[in-house]
């Protein structure tokens, strides 16, 4: 495939999911958060997206599907959870009640960068068939679920007052599997079986985690009405 058209559907398949569901998870909540505080943060997970590809890249293509492929994928997992750890832990917002929703949008900047140089790499590499765009798709849901899942589970157990390694438990596991999943699909020529399997970890990941929002405090819903009394 052209080199341009590949970049342009990459671009749609990781900027669409990856932004449009910051939109839709922050849509009820949008008056009681800092729109300028999110961009930043999608913008800046975007980079630090970069290094976690990289990373996945080469362990995918080093160690493979061998003995040493779980550990690799839970190291993985460990980093990047870490990170949502460091950058929450910046002055500027320690204490703040939006943390989940800060970590939620790292996770999809991160989301968006990881999509966009797998499936740019993929479509002007290989010989594309309908399997494989469909597993592409999948991917593209699957990526920006499970990531944003991990943040809201580690963010909301730390603003709910739970330990360090206790808040990693969850989110480190869930990631793990699913860094095995796609390092499975990577090696495997993107065989569909594992996108697939990717796509219903991010979906009932999203499921369980976004549920965890409506406990943070002051962050319940906005039902659209002024604030203000008669």
């Amino acid at each position: 495939m052209d080199v341009r058209l590949a970049m342009f559907i990459a671009s749609l398949l990781s900027l669409i999911p990856s932004y449009g569901l910051l939109t839709m998870g922050t849509w009820w909540y949008e008056r009681k958060l800092d729109e300028k505080d999110l961009n930043i943060t999608f913008i800046i997970g975007i980079f630090i997206g970069v290094i976690v590809v990289v990373a996945h890249l080469f362990f995918a293509m080093w160690y493979g599907l061998g003995a040493l492929a779980i550990p690799a994928a839970f190291l993985l997992a460990l980093m990047e959870v870490l990170i949502y750890r460091v950058y929450l832990n910046r002055t500027k917002l320690k204490g703040r009640s939006d943390q989940p929703f800060i970590a939620f949008s790292l996770a999809l900047g991160i989301s968006g960068a990881y999509l966009l140089f797998i499936t740019g790499q993929y479509l002007v590499n290989a010989e594309i068939e309908l399997a494989s765009l469909l597993g592409l798709l999948l991917f593209a849901i699957g990526v920006p679920l499970a990531r944003s899942s991990v943040a809201l589970f580690f963010s909301a157990d730390r603003a709910a007052g739970k330990g360090l390694i206790a808040s990693l438990v969850k989110p480190v596991l869930i990631l793990t599997l699913f860094n095995l999943l796609m390092m499975s699909y990577m090696v495997m020529d993107f065989l569909i079986t594992f996108s697939l399997a990717g796509a219903i970890v991010g979906i009932v990941g999203f499921y369980s985690a976004f549920k965890v929002l409506s406990r943070v405090p002051d962050m319940e819903k906005d039902d659209g009405s002024d604030d203000a009394g008669p």
